[in-house]
């Protein structure tokens, strides 16, 4: 690893006041960061455990999730200081900062991809009434350079991760998507463990399944298609390669797309944001990140659910964003992340679930006839 000067630097009390003011973080976040730093300062065993952290964010070869992982710290955090966690990453800053002038990244972009942090110090505070963080690996990203906020949605470069293959048509006409072969997919087009491996949707017994078959040959690719409604169907289609050119496939470069949530830095997620947000992704990660050349941008989210369109209004927000993309489903897909967004986590009887809102009304009104709502993915071929 490389020294550690600069990073002990960064976790000074000055320092960290100095990156909160940078990316515009509230006055209450910027004091209890600027405490837990000081506190961090008095204490030779919290300093050396703070710089080591940052060390392995920062000037280690792993990856981010797995660097975190490894922090010195114990998985209880017990004796740790309020704020420890995004105090380590604010250590970084200056050195973020730095290489994001020398890539000509705006400062905005930087600014704007930053304030996550305070986003989420607000997102939990509106849920427990707790001031805390608890997605320090997610935001490790933010500030390891592999998430950036363009406008109003995020966009991290990734590959495909998801078991199908994308294809571009010679001519003007939609993607095509084919699955995997050797997939166990249910009748109703979704993986056979979504769900947890249940009943599907409104049904009383399990559905059949079967197998998806994909083949590629010398005049083009067989496989199982995904429909418009993300749904994978058992029928065999053919593309031909003289009218069809392979876009990407599982562990190919893609740009994920991330959606912050609405809130103090972040306005409506209209159709209009959206489209500048896709519009800039691509020339921005070819200019400033050009290490590969991605071809689609990739999205999984429960946002992404198809059901919803079903009973959205078709002007409504999320109905448009779905719009943009070529809907798929989720291996094991559930309904964990969409509670969590949504209620701010499980509910044990729908009939006393929050309906404060047009979409907790809806998703608790159907969840209580039997819908079983889930994660979905889409992409995006420009």
């Amino acid at each position: 690893m490389s020294d550690r000067s600069d990073l002990a630097d960064g976790l000074s009390p000055a320092s960290i006041r100095g990156a909160c003011a940078a990316i515009g973080m509230s006055d209450v976040s910027t004091r209890i960061l600027v405490d837990t730093a000081a506190t961090v300062a008095g204490s030779s065993r919290l300093r050396d455990a703070a710089i080591r952290c940052a060390q392995l964010v920062f000037d280690s070869c792993l990856p981010v999730e797995e660097a975190i992982a490894s922090w010195p710290v114990g998985v209880s955090r017990v004796g740790l200081p309020l704020f420890f966690d995004p105090t380590v990453l604010l250590a970084g800053f200056r050195r973020l900062a730095a290489d994001h002038r020398r890539r000509g990244i705006p400062s905005e972009v930087t600014r704007a991809t930053l304030r996550d942090l305070d986003l989420w110090v607000d997102h939990h505070r509106s849920i427990t009434g707790a001031w805390e963080v608890r997605e320090t690996g997610w935001l490790a990203r933010h500030f390891a350079n592999r998430v950036f906020q363009l406008g109003r949605l995020q966009f991290e470069p990734r590959t495909l991760e998801l078991p199908f293959a994308v294809f571009t048509p010679r001519l003007r006409n939609p993607a095509a998507i084919l699955a995997e072969g050797g997939r166990r997919f249910r009748d109703d087009g979704q993986f056979a463990d979504a769900d947890g491996g249940s009943a599907a949707t409104g049904s009383a017994a399990p559905q059949a399944t079967w197998t998806s078959r994909f083949v590629e040959e010398e005049r083009g690719w067989q496989g199982s298609v995904v429909d418009a409604g993300g749904r994978v169907q058992p029928a065999s289609v053919f593309l031909d390669r003289g009218d069809w050119n392979p876009a990407a496939r599982r562990g190919d470069p893609v740009i994920a797309v991330h959606i912050p949530a609405t809130g103090r830095f972040n306005g409506p997620l209209t159709r209009e944001a959206c489209a500048d947000s896709f519009r800039r992704a691509i020339p921005f990660f070819a200019k400033h990140l050009p290490g590969n050349r991605p071809r689609l941008l990739t999205c999984e989210s429960w946002m992404l659910d198809p059901q919803l369109a079903r009973f959205l209004p078709l002007d409504s927000n999320l109905a448009s964003f779905q719009r943009f993309f070529h809907l798929l489903p989720v291996p094991g897909a559930d309904d964990s992340q969409t509670l969590e967004r949504v209620f701010g986590g499980t509910i044990a009887d729908w009939s006393k679930a929050p309906r404060d809102t047009s979409l907790r009304r809806i998703i608790a009104d159907h969840a209580a006839d039997g819908i079983r709502w889930r994660m979905g993915a889409g992409v995006i071929v420009p």
